[in-house]
C-alpha cells in the first residue's frame, strides 16, 4: 500500500513541475533579465511568479510562474 502511494507523489510531482517554468526559463523563453522581469511584474504588465516551499531556515526555495501564463502574454505581444 505504502509503495502505491509514492508512486501517486511522484507521479503529481511531475506533473506540477510541468505546469511551472523558473525563472532561468522565463529569462530564456522571453528573452528578458531577470530585472526587466521584475520591472513588469511590479507594473503589472507580466505574470506573477508563485513562490514554492520553504527550508527550514524560511529560505525560499524558488519563484515559478505558471506556464500558461507566461505563454499567453507571449500570445499577447505577438498579436499586438
Amino acid at each position: 500500500m505504502k509503495a502505491k502511494s509514492t508512486k501517486l507523489q511522484s507521479y503529481y510531482s511531475i506533473l506540477s513541475q510541468e505546469d511551472f517554468l523558473t525563472t532561468y526559463e522565463v529569462m530564456h523563453i522571453t528573452n528578458l533579465s531577470r530585472t526587466a522581469l521584475w520591472r513588469l511584474c511590479k507594473r503589472d504588465e507580466f505574470p506573477h511568479p508563485v513562490t514554492r516551499g520553504r527550508t527550514k531556515k524560511s529560505r525560499v526555495l524558488g519563484d515559478f510562474w505558471h506556464k500558461k501564463e507566461v505563454m499567453d502574454w507571449l500570445a499577447k505581444g505577438i498579436e499586438s
